[in-house]
């Protein structure tokens, strides 16, 4: 008997036009990359602050977020796979959390499920 936690998938972002979250969300996401990599290795300019977080896993936490799929900080870790998330993770969370807050499912309003059942109700006598 295995152990193992059942493998899960990565999740494949599909092609999406920017919106001024996604936007705002790269610009602060390059913002603490810039300030970290300093702060980690002030006076080292050789390989810049890919060095840190390459740009790739960067704009991976930004199709993530647009399409709301880091919804904890486990999501997180594993949909971006990138060595570093365990130790900043939290940190990029909460930026990612400011910019692009997760929104909740719209619930149905009683005149909407009325509309509903309107409709059900009129296909069903077609």
């Amino acid at each position: 008997m295995s152990l193992d936690k059942p493998k899960s998938r990565r999740i494949e972002v599909p092609p999406y036009e920017s919106n001024p979250a996604d936007l705002a969300l790269k610009q602060a996401l390059l913002d603490w990359r810039a300030r970290t990599a300093e702060g980690r290795w002030s006076g080292i300019e050789i390989f810049g602050h890919d060095v840190l977080m390459h740009y790739d896993f960067l704009q991976r936490i930004v199709d993530l977020a647009h399409w709301q799929h880091l919804t904890s900080l486990d999501a997180f870790e594993f949909q971006v796979g990138w060595c570093l998330a365990d130790q900043y993770g939290a940190e990029l969370m909460d930026i990612v959390s400011t910019h692009c807050p997760q929104q909740p499912p719209s619930p149905k309003s009683p005149s909407r499920l009325a509309s509903d059942a309107h409709s059900a109700t009129a296909d069903a006598q077609r």
